[in-house]
């Protein structure tokens, strides 16, 4: 067994905080550095006692408007909006890296954690994925552990998705630059079944062929190939009472890794008429099927709030590398991971500021326990 329990209380005082208005959004200073770009969308972290932008914390929220979508498809893509925030665009989505101020971690644990709707995304392996229907997203600078545990020490991402109550329509979205940069399109269509129940559903493809060319395999190296979907049911069974049912799946097929032979450091080169080409005999790059399934219950008391987040994540991926780069046989390497993991979290606060110095508290525990297999062979070959 190998259970992980986190239990965090806080206290924080409400702070007032004066900003100047700028058209729609707040003018920023050197510290402020909250951008509010829809004052209509609201919303708030069952952990955060208040608006993001009065909390004693680093922080920029980007709301992704309809226009931004096409623009905006990955966490890659906000590397140049959010301050002292990079996702290297490279490799494969195997090393998700995220750095936060510097502090990430390309294996292992992930020093940076990631929320999608409260629903907690554990290895890092799966903070590469496709942007379907995203509202939101807020990226907290700093160590989050004490409300986020030991994954937050660089900083948290939490990204929200549109509800289908607040804002039901239907969304279709086509792109295509090119062979190199790809085909994309989703459709989303969010609506009420009634007025305690609302559905939302999202489906995506993309594709590219890619830049980097293999002569041995007379094809390109890093092509990609994404489909998926979501959907998210929300009931409200009472006035006071809100369940929220979340599923995705998304399946990657990418190659990678398009290295050229360089030669040797020291003596008489052995392949001169492959220099400086690419050409890897065995075809290179990850594969990944990732699937997402919660369940939050929220119900609001006279003075308190009580959050409960259930959720199940299944990570099936493979990795293959032709280590030799060559069109001979000579070595080769594959990694295989299975990976499920259930986590549990309770988050009590009050609603009501106390009395005494306007206070506010939250409270709660989060558990997780992962099931993990790993295979990793390597094949050598004689007369390579």
């Amino acid at each position: 067994m190998n259970l992980s329990i986190v239990t965090a209380t806080t206290v924080a005082l409400l702070t007032i905080a004066s900003s100047v208005r700028a058209g729609n959004c707040f003018s920023p200073d050197t510290i402020y550095s909250h951008f509010n770009l829809d004052e209509v969308a609201v919303s708030s972290s069952v952990k955060q006692i208040g608006k993001l932008e009065t909390a004693g914390v680093s922080s920029t929220s980007i709301v992704i408007g309809s226009a931004q979508q096409a623009e905006v498809r990955s966490l890659k893509s906000i590397s140049g909006q959010a301050p002292n925030f990079f996702m290297p665009d490279y490799g494969s989505s195997l090393t998700s890296a995220i750095y936060i101020r510097g502090i990430g971690s390309r294996i292992n644990t992930p020093a940076v954690g990631m929320y999608i709707d409260d629903m907690p995304y554990i290895d890092k392996s799966a903070f590469s994925f496709n942007f379907a229907d995203i509202r939101k997203i807020e990226v907290l600078r700093g160590p989050q552990c004490t409300l986020y545990g030991r994954n937050a020490m660089g900083g948290l991402i939490h990204i929200y998705t549109h509800s289908p109550f607040t804002n039901p329509r239907t969304e279709v979205a086509i792109a295509y630059t090119g062979k190199t940069n790809g085909f994309n399109v989703s459709i989303a269509h969010r609506g009420k079944l009634s007025d305690r129940m609302a559905l939302s559903a999202e489906g995506f493809y993309n594709c590219s062929d890619g830049f980097f060319y293999n002569n041995a395999l007379d094809r390109h190296s890093d092509f990609t190939k994404q489909i998926g979907g979501k959907a998210r049911l929300i009931w409200l069974p009472a006035d006071m009472t809100k369940v929220d049912f979340t599923a995705s799946y998304e399946h990657t097929d990418e190659g990678g890794y398009a290295y050229e032979y360089l030669g040797v450091a020291e003596g008489e080169e052995t392949y001169p008429q492959w220099l400086g080409e690419i050409n890897s005999n065995r075809m290179s790059g990850y594969w990944r099927s990732l699937f997402n399934a919660g369940a939050k219950v929220e119900h609001q008391f006279d003075h308190l709030t009580l959050n409960a987040m259930t959720s199940f994540q299944l990570l099936n991926d493979k990795m293959s590398l032709d280590q030799d780069f060559l069109p001979t046989d000579t070595f080769e390497l594959d990694q295989a991971q299975r990976q499920r993991t259930i986590t549990q979290e309770l988050t009590l606060k009050n609603r009501v500021p106390l009395s005494f110095m306007n206070m506010r508290w939250v409270t709660g525990m989060f558990a997780y326990h992962p099931w993990v297999d790993i295979d990793s062979p390597g094949r050598c070959y004689s007369g390579g």
